[in-house]
């Protein structure tokens, strides 16, 4: 018989905004002088934010949450492929070095736009889910967007916006880790967390989160 497997979210949760928390506070200058190398987050990306998020999307496949799956795995890959930017051993920077690195804020803006249009789609969806949830992925799709438009116009104060929002993402993601880990099952209240989802949903899933 098959042995149902632990929730993952609060796994991936915490693995996204340990991530996102390092990487924007370095992007927005909080607590740190701005434009100090923030190479500290390159471990987080591969290992942390990259592969546990990754893996804990392909346990909500092994689920049946579609909306999980592709969030936590597309999460995952855009920390590692992140990641793979920073490491020389792949080569990005020294392709951008073949041209005095003239086309690498554009290239940079390239990225970012697909993924700020999937995070549209992410946030849309989202709104069918639960209330933290989709203020979560609003303010991720905000960040992307900001910081799409910062490395493209090369201008600071859309990318310290972005840090900003970024950052307000990863706290949120920290509560909803949270409303997983602290409820009145180990002791403590629950945490509020509205479901938005139909009724016939919630009632086929047995109100679980």
């Amino acid at each position: 018989m098959f042995k149902r497997l632990a929730n993952p979210k609060p796994l991936a949760l915490c693995a996204f905004a340990v991530t996102t928390m390092v990487l924007t506070m370095h992007t927005a200058g909080i607590g740190i002088p701005e434009n100090s190398p923030n190479q500290i987050v390159v471990g987080l990306c591969m290992f942390y934010g990259g592969m546990t998020q990754f893996i804990a999307g392909l346990i909500n496949f092994i689920d049946g949450t579609p909306f999980d799956a592709t969030s936590f795995c597309s999460f995952g890959a855009f920390w590692m492929s992140y990641g793979a930017i920073m490491i020389p051993w792949f080569g990005v920077a020294g392709g951008w070095d073949t041209n005095g690195n003239v086309t690498r804020r554009h290239s940079t803006g390239i990225f970012l736009l697909a993924w700020t249009v999937f995070m549209f789609i992410v946030m849309v969806a989202s709104y069918r889910q639960h209330l933290g949830v989709a203020f979560m992925l609003t303010c991720l799709f905000l960040t992307f967007l900001l910081l799409c438009i910062g490395e493209w116009r090369e201008h600071s104060r859309f990318l310290k916006a972005g840090g900003a929002f970024g950052f307000i993402t990863s706290i949120i993601a920290f509560y909803l880790a949270a409303t997983y880990m602290i409820n009145a099952d180990h002791g403590f209240i629950d945490l509020i967390n509205v479901d938005l989802r139909p009724k016939h949903k919630r009632a086929q899933e047995g109100g679980e989160a």
